[in-house]
């Protein structure tokens, strides 16, 4: 339908370096363009990968906390137990219920964080064109994301994951894409 936003179902990578961007989409099967952006990554390619292998630099690659926006503003920025800002606040509880559940609950109602999770990475295909970030609000995600950190451990080194965009339907006309993040095989 036109004028509805859509969810993209293949990955889409941003550079800043024309050359890289053109490696990427040979690598990808994807078309490389330059964008109007105020970024430095001034190049996006638009992939048909639906899966992507990435090499993570060990556990500080996956960072996670929970955000809550109200009026244009951060007015609740915690990792699920402790303040992370304001300074004033940093390192006090935050209230936030123990249990997944809650917590969700909690957001549903509107009040309380939802999850901000970002991984920083390198692509396994080309892991010398740099660092690249994906981030996701997903709870699903975010649970995913916390508990393969915590397996990672010290033994992340030269393991490749794999992170894929699986479409959703949830009623008539209403779809979404949520990432899945696993070990390779």
């Amino acid at each position: 339908m036109a004028g509805r936003p859509l969810a993209l179902c293949t990955w889409r990578l941003t550079l800043h370096d024309k050359q890289e961007a053109s490696a990427v989409a040979r690598i990808f099967d994807g078309e490389w363009t330059e964008w109007n952006t105020s970024s430095e990554d001034r190049y996006e390619v638009m992939t048909r990968a639906q899966t992507v292998g990435i090499i993570l630099d060990g556990p500080h690659s996956i960072k996670f906390d929970m955000r809550q926006w109200a009026n244009g503003g951060l007015v609740h920025h915690c990792d699920g137990r402790y303040f992370l800002s304001p300074d004033s606040s940093e390192g006090r509880s935050c209230g936030c219920p123990s249990s997944p559940i809650d917590r969700r609950a909690l957001t549903r109602s509107g009040m309380g964080p939802q999850p901000n999770v970002t991984i920083a990475f390198r692509l396994a295909s080309a892991p010398g064109v740099g660092i690249f970030r994906m981030r996701s609000v997903s709870w699903r995600f975010a649970e995913n994301a916390m508990a393969l950190k915590e397996e990672i451990g010290s033994n992340y080194e030269g393991v490749v994951w794999r992170i894929s965009l699986h479409q959703v339907k949830v009623t008539t006309g209403v779809t979404y894409v949520k990432p899945v993040l696993a070990f390779t095989e």
